[in-house]
């Protein structure tokens, strides 16, 4: 019985559910809701400006790059990952030399987790709202490391790190977002609203 029960267990799928669709070579455009994921890491990849490496474009999206990093080019006005529908979810990824590590674009209700933003322009950009974003972190970025627009509220940071960002660790211009168990160490202000 107890081997039954293991390996029920086994066969289950992750909490974010199975990936479905495995992204094989970025840029990457999601225009159909499910789950989708990359088995590989992805280095020095060109992104069109106003672009993100992983664009999301449709909700209902989980995202799970499964521990891996996508490196950009160091371009102006370009993204790690972009999301402009609501309803996503996004988690176990590291995004590093793009203009925008991450960037919530009117994607409302998303969740971001696990997910690390360095070594870019800024890190998390959020100008969503009702997102949360968890267990996350942003560092040595050249500007904020978690930025929430004034057209951004009811939005929640929290368990999330900002190390050695050279503007804010955390930053919120909108109203009615919050901020909880978060650290800020070595930013030039921890936390301003």
């Amino acid at each position: 019985m107890l081997f039954v029960l293991l390996l029920a267990l086994l066969l289950l799928p992750s909490a974010h559910g199975a990936c479905t669709t495995t992204i094989a070579s970025l840029p990457y455009t999601i225009t159909t809701s499910g789950n989708y994921c990359i088995n590989n890491s992805f280095s020095s990849v060109t992104v069109p400006e106003f672009e993100g490496a992983i664009t999301i474009a449709a909700p209902g999206v989980v995202m799970d790059c499964q521990g891996n990093s996508i490196g950009g080019r160091d371009d102006i006005d370009t993204y790690g990952i972009y999301a402009n529908s609501s309803f996503v979810s996004v988690f176990n990824c590291s995004v590093s030399a793009f203009d925008i590590g991450v960037f919530l674009d009117a994607a409302n209700n998303a969740s971001i987790e696990n997910v690390t933003a360095s070594l870019n322009a800024d890190g998390f950009i959020i100008d969503s709202s009702g997102s949360r974003i968890s267990r996350s972190y942003a560092s040595d970025n050249l500007g904020t490391g978690f930025y929430l627009s004034s057209s951004s509220t009811e939005n929640a940071i929290y368990n999330s790190t900002a190390k050695n960002n050279l503007l804010d660790g955390f930053s919120s211009a909108g109203s009615y977002n919050t901020f909880s168990q978060d650290v800020s160490d070595g930013n030039s202000a921890g936390f301003s609203q």
